[in-house]
């Protein structure tokens, strides 16, 4: 049986092949829209996050990019290791910060991390308490990831910086995430979180 004349190949690749351009123009030009690039970086608790940041003098771009990179914004967020909400906080590090009073158990109790406002508050604090610790931002992030002794470790060399240092497959590969969702939440949002050009 003779397929239809139409079919051929010279006839048919020159069709799918406009037919891809065509979709990958128009994918690059959605790309190049910021509201596009908004909908995949998208801030929300922008009053919750920029008061705890205020409160803790955190930039709130890095804790945007370390909720981003922790959670997706999935406040019901579960580790297998148990760490909980936004931040991927743990209940014992919550627990700690409460117990010293870095963080007010009476206004955020410490149990109830799948709430924004509690999980958001100890999440800043604690990068609060990194930032004071550690000198650059790659080893507070590698902190949040690996914890505060680890990094301690790896900074043995002053020398060296701490990306070359990290041993961690899964905390360079961190670091570098959330380092470039930084980078995009500064582009996207230029007038600073919560504010929406």
């Amino acid at each position: 049986m003779n397929r239809p004349r139409f079919c051929r190949w010279y006839r048919v690749i020159p069709l799918i092949a406009m037919f891809v351009l065509s979709v990958s123009t128009l994918v690059l030009y959605a790309l190049r829209d910021s509201n596009t690039w908004k909908y995949f970086y998208p801030v929300k608790h922008e009053e919750i996050i920029v008061s705890a940041c205020r409160r803790y003098d955190v930039d709130p771009y890095l804790a945007a990019a370390v909720i981003k990179c922790e959670s997706n914004w999935d406040e019901k967020a579960v580790s297998h290791a148990g760490a909980q909400g936004l931040m991927q906080m743990m209940p014992a590090t919550a627990e700690h910060l409460a117990k010293t009073g870095a963080v007010s158990a009476k206004r955020f109790d410490p149990r109830r991390l799948s709430e924004p406002e509690v999980n958001i508050e100890y999440g800043v604090c604690y990068l609060s308490m990194l930032a004071k610790q550690f000198s650059s931002r790659d080893e507070v992030i590698a902190a949040y990831n690996a914890g505060p002794t680890q990094v301690s470790a790896w900074k043995k060399d002053n020398e060296t910086p701490i990306q070359k240092s990290i041993t961690f497959a899964e905390t360079g590969a961190y670091v570098t995430s959330v380092n470039q969702t930084y980078e995009c939440y500064k582009r996207l949002y230029p007038q600073g979180i919560g504010h929406h050009d």
